[in-house]
């Protein structure tokens, strides 16, 4: 009997805590979307925990595996388009019988270039895409890493490189920050920007194809980062904090969390945090409507719940039907197509 609530049969490099990670950071932006938590910058805190786990995948993937570019972006064709070509055009389809002018930008949308089309800036859209600032980000990082592999064969040099474009990117979102007077484009338009947000990825991909093997004898020190990371999303840290510290120390947890002391491992193996992991894509896309529709009420907790609750199942719906069906097509085409070369 198909059950919805079942993990699928993990491969033999599976790292199932990567799944919770990914799932803790869904958990973190539904938290402050529903909930307008005031104490933490819980949103943010999640979008670079995906960041840095991006970071670690995508280099170990492009700079350990050599994996070939054309099945790397056949992988996230099938991993990432359907279920956004599906959101998009949904959204963007209302948009366009409503008579909303932000449906002029559909095809910018579409190739994640909203960020940098538009007199208003993607967080100001009159239709709920405001969250795909971080798509757009992850899918320009992925270029990046790609066309590095093409000229750049030493992992340690790639490492140097991804070190000078992650901390090049912190300088330059303290430099909007710092200047934020003087500024063209309003700080909040800047925000959303790739060359502001590129740290987590780049410092992260750099630590995780040069990384030393985690004794046991250090097995704490992923928690201790994972700690201070968070610290550093308190308003007790320093404005900065946010911007310089996490990146490097949630590299550091995320590459050395299948090493972590038993108790964390544990956290992030829980199965309910896995399972979000798993719909965290079509959950991170969904919860967007229902987000604003929440936000424009002034966050009444009934009506918080069951906007978590309604998002929780279109996603559940939107990963069982489209994205998980639409990725395994996919890849059946590009298996049999690779079987008719090879044979």
């Amino acid at each position: 009997m198909f059950n919805v609530f079942s993990l699928p049969q993990a491969g033999k490099d599976h790292i199932s805590v990567l799944d919770g990670w990914r799932g803790t950071a869904i958990s973190l932006v539904l938290i402050n979307h529903f909930f307008n938590v005031k104490a933490l910058h819980l949103g943010s805190m999640g979008v670079n925990l995906f960041f840095a786990l991006s970071g670690v995948l995508m280099a170990q993937i492009l700079f350990i595996k050599r994996q070939p570019l054309t099945l790397f972006y056949k992988r996230r064709v099938s991993r990432i388009l359907p279920v956004f070509f599906m959101f998009v055009s949904v959204i963007y389809l209302f948009g366009y019988l409503n008579g909303i002018e932000e449906s002029k930008h559909y095809i910018a949308t579409l190739f994640f270039l909203r960020s940098y089309v538009g007199d208003v800036g993607i967080w100001g859209a009159d239709l709920p895409i405001g969250h795909l600032w971080s798509l757009n980000i992850e899918e320009h990082a992925y270029i990046v890493l790609s066309l590095m592999t093409l000229f750049i064969k030493d992992k340690r040099v790639a490492g140097v490189l991804l070190i000078f474009i992650g901390t090049s990117s912190i300088a330059v979102s303290l430099y909007y920050e710092l200047n934020r007077a003087d500024l063209i484009n309003d700080l909040t338009s800047l925000r959303q920007r790739t060359e502001a947000n590129l740290a987590y990825l780049m410092i992260a991909g750099a630590y995780a194809i040069n990384k030393p093997t985690l004794s046991r004898r250090y097995s704490y020190l992923p928690a201790f980062a994972l700690i201070a990371g968070i610290f550093c999303y308190t308003d007790y840290a320093p404005w900065f904090s946010r911007t310089v510290f996490p990146p490097f120390l949630f590299a550091f947890t995320v590459a050395h969390l299948n090493e972590a002391t038993h108790a964390l491992k544990s956290f992030f193996n829980l199965k309910v945090l896995r399972l979000l992991g798993m719909w965290s894509f079509s959950l991170y896309l969904w919860q967007q409507p229902f987000y604003l529709y929440v936000k424009s009420h002034d966050y009444p907790v009934s009506m918080s719940c069951a906007g978590v609750l309604i998002s929780l199942v279109v996603a559940i719906a939107s990963f069982h039907l489209i994205e998980s069906p639409a990725r395994g097509f996919i890849n059946q085409l590009r298996i049999k197509h690779w079987e008719r070369v090879t044979n």
